[in-house]
Formats: C-alpha cells, sequence, structure tokens
C-alpha cells in the first residue's frame, strides 16, 4: 500500500492509501487517511475567543498587531489548544 496525498474540489488536502500497483487515477477510491475533524462545532467558540483576546489587549489596527507580541502568542496558544484537544478527543474515542 502507498499512502498518496492529493487535493479534492474543495481545495482541500487529503490522504489515500492505495495499492501498490493501483494507478494515480484510483486515489479517489483509495482507503481515506484522515486526520481529527478541527473543522466541526466549536469554531464561533474560537473566534469569540479570540475577539476577546484582541479586545483585552487593546489591538485594533494592524500596526498593533505587529507590535503586539504576546497577543499573537495567545491566539497562535488558542488555535493550537483547539488542534491538540481534537487529536486527544479522537484518540480517546478510537481506544
Amino acid at each position: 500500500m502507498k499512502n498518496i496525498l492529493w487535493i479534492d474540489q474543495d481545495g482541500f488536502k487529503r490522504r489515500s492509501l492505495v495499492r501498490d500497483t493501483d494507478g494515480i487515477d484510483r486515489i479517489r477510491q483509495g482507503i481515506p487517511v484522515e486526520f481529527p475533524d478541527v473543522y466541526g462545532d466549536g469554531w464561533n467558540e474560537l473566534a469569540k475567543e479570540i475577539a476577546n483576546i484582541l479586545v483585552e489587549d487593546n489591538v485594533r489596527t494592524y500596526a498593533d498587531l505587529l507590535h503586539s507580541q504576546p497577543t499573537i502568542n495567545a491566539i497562535s496558544n488558542v488555535v493550537k489548544r483547539r488542534i491538540i484537544d481534537s487529536y486527544r478527543n479522537a484518540s480517546k474515542s478510537n481506544q
């Protein structure tokens, strides 16, 4: 089996397992190798959390953001936490 990276019609990168003897045209029929759903519920909550960080740190312009590394770090941590939690929850449900 080979693990093939491809792009779907919506522009998302995907991975599929296909037989070594299958041609490139068989990728979509292969076994999907999916990651946890990070697109599901909770994006509104994530957006609210990011907005609250920006308001708390008084970031109103691009220049404000460029000069506020702690704000950028806080936003990055919120996003990383969501992704890590998605993987952790998927791991628990697969056990």
